[in-house]
């Protein structure tokens, strides 16, 4: 029977970090979150945003698939995974999550990584030289923009 994903993080998070030697106080301080909040992710009582488990991965040296693998990811085709991450999500949760994949697959992932940065400030230069505070904000601003032009597109 296949895990809940966050229990499945959380459960993952906490293993790495034991196998690495790391207390909760150690891994939380260099991710900037508290350690309350890191003890909540590992017991499943708390989910953090995607930018707070990329930074745990960060953190832990590991990837993002790693913090994630369960059961749906050891299954070979990805639309077998797709499924199986599906089965038990009602049609609203499919939709949300069919929201977010059409987005992430509008969005070009490499160029953006590839051609962002941070400032010594810590701050997200994204690739056309802007500053933002941080890539959330970005990556939101830049979500609402292409909204935006799929909607001036349709009136077209």
């Amino acid at each position: 029977m296949s895990s809940h994903p966050f229990e499945i993080l959380g459960r993952n998070i906490k293993q790495e970090r034991i196998h690495q030697n790391m207390t909760q106080e150690q891994l939380s301080e260099k991710v900037g979150i508290s350690a309350v909040f890191l003890s909540q992710i590992e017991n499943n009582r708390k989910v953090p945003s995607l930018e707070t488990v990329y930074k745990i991965a960060s953190c832990l040296g590991i990837t993002m698939e790693k913090v994630f693998q369960g059961d749906y990811v050891s299954t070979p085709n990805i639309d077998q995974r797709i499924e199986v991450l599906l089965r038990d999500k009602s049609e609203r949760e499919k939709q949300v999550l069919f929201d977010i994949m059409n987005y992430i697959a509008h969005v070009k992932w490499e160029n953006i990584e590839a051609s962002s940065s941070e400032d010594e400030d810590g701050h997200f230069v994204a690739p056309n030289g802007e500053v933002w505070i941080n890539k959330a904000d970005w990556l939101e601003y830049t979500k609402n923009q292409m909204n935006s032009s799929q909607i001036k597109e349709q009136e077209d």
